[in-house]
């Protein structure tokens, strides 16, 4: 029986690690100073949370949240901005400083649905697409609904679900204006 090859290719060794037992030491006198986030970290976390009013008002929709933390910096399309080049979003940005990295492929849902909150507790990676589903966008709310804002019920057409009753209106407006556009 032989033994399984090591990971570590031989008169190599990972830093900190005894290549001759393969443990980590512990030191004896932990420098106060390696203790807690790096320094870009701890840079962003002075500069970043100044700019956030905790204090915000508690969502209408969800109150089982708690109170929004409201970004007071830039803000664009709603959404807070923080910082010069690259600018990212500010919940963006509350989410790295807490939870690390957004995963790959996933986007910010405010579960709150107020664009200027940066609470991590109110923020949920999910895919692009749930994102859209979920989405206050007229096209949403009638997906859901199952009716257009006129109250008609959806159908299915070809790909996407269709208001017959709207549709059939707008085409006879469309033919009627095309008529007299000839007519003149």
């Amino acid at each position: 029986m032989s033994a399984a090859p090591s990971p570590i290719r031989p008169g190599r060794s990972p830093v900190g690690v005894n290549p001759h037992t393969g443990e980590i030491p512990t030191p004896r006198y932990p420098n106060p100073r390696n203790f807690g986030p790096p320094k870009g970290v701890r840079q962003l976390d002075r500069y970043f949370w100044p700019k956030v009013d905790k204090n915000g008002s508690v969502p209408d929709n969800r109150p089982d949240l708690g109170p929004c933390h409201l970004w007071l910096g830039r803000v664009a399309d709603g959404y807070g901005r923080y910082g010069r080049s690259p600018e990212v979003g500010a919940h963006i940005m509350a989410w790295t400083l807490v939870n690390g990295p957004v995963p790959t492929g996933m986007v910010l849902d405010h579960l709150c649905r107020v664009r200027r909150c940066v609470n991590p507790l109110h923020l949920e990676p999910v895919t692009n697409a749930e994102n859209v589903q979920r989405g206050l966008a007229p096209s949403q709310v009638s997906k859901r609904s199952g009716q257009c804002k006129y109250g008609h019920r959806l159908t299915q057409g070809k790909n996407q679900l269709v208001c017959r009753p709207c549709a059939n209106a707008h085409n006879r407006r469309y033919k009627e204006r095309k008529r007299l556009e000839r007519a003149s």
